[in-house]
């Protein structure tokens, strides 16, 4: 249950508009696989993530991104997937290059026996790459869920992104084959330092159900008004407001994307106050609670707010990390082995400025830093 500031904190009502400083956004993807050569690199690239659409937004096709070793990415994608640039600048150190290829014949699939995937194409140095991964094991997956790690080397953090991987397992050594060269060259893929469910494993990893939310993108810009009609829920783009009636304000007790093929809520302790009607010198604290469904675990933060003369300042921080809701004592002791998967969130600030100096209109500034 959300408490709630107390009336007091705002001023008298006027427009009766409710302007919300934050948002979701979501990206569509239909599957993904993370091919890791980082103790095997190229002179050039040290990693490969095939990726499949099929989507309205994107269209329908694949895409491989190639991790270089500067950090940067290019990414090759065929004539029938739309992608826009910015999209990946968020990714590593920033997008080098989006590079037009019509992968002949290629495919990416998981079945009952793993990963079937084949595709070759020519990079833009002109150099052939053929990436090649049979899965034949007869055993049954295991697979869970997993909140992406984005490592704090990212050097524009675009959002706080939350990349939700369902049904997400890794490439089994046994029963596989795997083929990965460039210009002739065969590279070796990475492999995990310890078993998991009792298997040797690649350290090639794969999703068959991504679900991605962008929790406040950068904004700088004027905030649109909404006008609720009362408590309950306002939907505007791909999220959905929580609403909770303070008096004759409208605060924020939660926030979900309108996709509803997963349970993800964001929830605010106390509710989150009306800012842009804020009385000069009112401050308001509180947590956040990411609720990812049982499978996937949570995320926990605070925030702060304060009203200083025509400014408000915002700060979210997901203080407590991810913790994780997977079982498997294999992969929670991975997870304990390879810090990164929990420890990635702590990294994350947002801070925020509502100019409040022009009425009916204010302004948000808004970015996400990485924090040591």
């Amino acid at each position: 249950m959300n408490l709630q500031p107390s009336p007091a904190i705002y001023q008298p009502s006027t427009s009766g508009a409710f302007y919300s400083p934050f948002n979701l956004r979501l990206d569509y993807m239909k599957r993904l696989l993370l091919i890791n050569i980082q103790r095997d690199p190229d002179s050039v690239y040290l990693g490969f993530e095939p990726q499949v659409f099929d989507d309205a937004v994107n269209g329908h096709g694949l895409i491989v991104i190639a991790w270089r070793l500067d950090g940067r990415v290019d990414v090759y994608h065929q004539p029938t997937v739309t992608l826009k640039p910015a999209n990946y600048e968020f990714v590593g150190k920033g997008l080098a290059d989006l590079i037009d290829r019509p992968f002949s014949n290629a495919h990416y699939e998981v079945g009952a026996h793993g990963v079937n995937l084949q595709v070759a194409f020519e990079d833009k140095l002109g150099r052939s790459i053929a990436l090649h991964v049979v899965e034949q094991n007869e055993h049954p997956r295991q697979p869970f869920s997993l909140l992406a790690p984005f490592p704090s080397g990212s050097d524009k953090p675009f959002s706080l992104p939350l990349v939700l991987l369902y049904d997400f397992y890794f490439v089994r050594l046994k029963e596989t084959q795997v083929e990965i060269v460039i210009e002739g060259q065969r590279h070796q893929p990475d492999t995990l330092p310890v078993p998991v469910d009792g298997t040797r494993m690649y350290f090639m990893r794969y999703s068959t159900d991504p679900f991605i939310l962008h929790w406040n993108p950068n904004f700088a810009g004027a905030l649109p008004a909404l006008h609720p009609t009362g408590p309950g829920s306002l939907t505007t783009g791909d999220t959905i407001y929580d609403l909770i009636q303070n008096g004759d304000r409208f605060e924020i007790g939660g926030l979900r994307p309108t996709d509803q093929r997963h349970a993800v809520h964001i929830a605010f302790t106390p509710a989150f106050p009306d800012v842009a009607n804020l009385q000069d010198g009112a401050q308001v604290s509180g947590t956040f609670h990411i609720d990812l469904e049982k499978s996937m675990g949570t995320i926990d933060g605070t925030y702060h707010v304060q009203r200083r003369g025509h400014g408000v300042k915002i700060e979210l921080h997901p203080a407590e990390g991810w913790q994780p809701g997977v079982r498997q004592w294999s992969v929670r002791f991975m997870f304990f082995v390879i810090k990164l998967f929990k420890q990635w969130p702590r990294t994350y600030r947002w801070t925020a400025t509502l100019d409040l100096s022009q009425p009916g209109a204010p302004q948000l500034h808004s970015h996400w830093q990485h924090i040591h």
